[in-house]
């Protein structure tokens, strides 16, 4: 898995300020009484096959387990950096994340 480092003052701010843009738009479109609820759990399915797929080439056990675990842990990391506009705190999340796949290889 090819991984992504931190960079402290770019897109953690925006999301510490403005929340995760996917997530938000996956949640407001969920909420809707119409057909955009079901497409907008079909962006977040993008985003959770190609995880699983990273995970598939680590020979990890259970890479739609791990996918949902890294998945469900940056979106609730993005959902507490926003509500307490700390974007430390998505950084110290995000690096528990990146120790964890460690972990696994």
């Amino acid at each position: 898995m090819q991984k992504r480092r931190s960079h402290p003052g770019t897109g953690r701010d925006v999301v510490a300020r403005h929340g995760c843009p996917l997530g938000t738009l996956c949640t407001d479109l969920g909420n809707r009484e119409d057909d955009l609820g079901p497409e907008a759990a079909k962006l977040m399915s993008l985003v959770l096959d190609w995880a699983e797929d990273q995970f598939r080439q680590l020979n990890t056990d259970d890479p739609r387990a791990c996918a949902v675990h890294l998945l469900t842990g940056v979106q609730g990391g993005a959902l507490l950096a926003n509500a307490f506009r700390d974007p430390d705190l998505l950084t110290r999340h995000v690096r528990h994340l990146e120790e964890w796949i460690d972990s696994l290889s």
